[in-house]
Parts: C-alpha cells; sequence; structure tokens
C-alpha cells in the first residue's frame, strides 16, 4: 500500500506555523509590558492593542468594492458589472463573459 501525498507542501506548513508563532511573540512581549503595575502603561498598552483591531477593519471595510453579489440583488446590474471589471483579466473577458456572470448569479 503507497502512502498517500502529503496535502500541504513544506513551505505552506512553515508558513503556518509563523502564522501561530508570530503573534505568540508580540503577545509575550506585551505580557511583559504589563506584568509591572507600577508602570504607567500596564493597563493603557491592553486598551491600545484591544481597539487597534475594529479601527483596522473599519478602514478595510470603508475601502473595499461592493459585493457583486449583493448588486445583483438589489437590481444594480451597471455596477455588478463595473465591480466585475477590475476582477477579471481585460485581455480574455469580453463585454459576453462579463454578461455571463451576471447571469449566472441572478
Amino acid at each position: 500500500m503507497r502512502t498517500p501525498k502529503t496535502e500541504f507542501p513544506k513551505m505552506d506548513i512553515q508558513q503556518l506555523s509563523l502564522c501561530w508563532v508570530c503573534p505568540l511573540i508580540l503577545f509575550c512581549c506585551f505580557v511583559a509590558l504589563t506584568l509591572n503595575p507600577s508602570y504607567q502603561w500596564a493597563y493603557r498598552i491592553p486598551f491600545a492593542i484591544q481597539w487597534i483591531w475594529p479601527v483596522l477593519l473599519f478602514i478595510a471595510i470603508s475601502v473595499a468594492p461592493e459585493s457583486p453579489w449583493w448588486c445583483v440583488r438589489r437590481d444594480r446590474i451597471d455596477d455588478v458589472k463595473a465591480n466585475l471589471r477590475p476582477l477579471v483579466d481585460s485581455r480574455t473577458a469580453s463585454a459576453e463573459a462579463l454578461d455571463n456572470m451576471v447571469k449566472t448569479m441572478i
């Protein structure tokens, strides 16, 4: 019986490990900074870190394009085509291809 091929290449597993290790190192640094209660920023740093993520998400959401699926549901077909145009390759996608994409969403 043959052994199955691995699903993930070696590089992907290393990147996944980095995704776990890097935040852990940052967390350990923040905990070390906040252990001393006499330190002025001991309670301010966790609150600041807590509010970084909503600010970053708000910025990302505000600059994100509208979903083509959402526009189809609201009968805004011209907006759908305008939102799909940057996502497809302009050399291979024609107006017919965009129309077919819109038809599959309807």
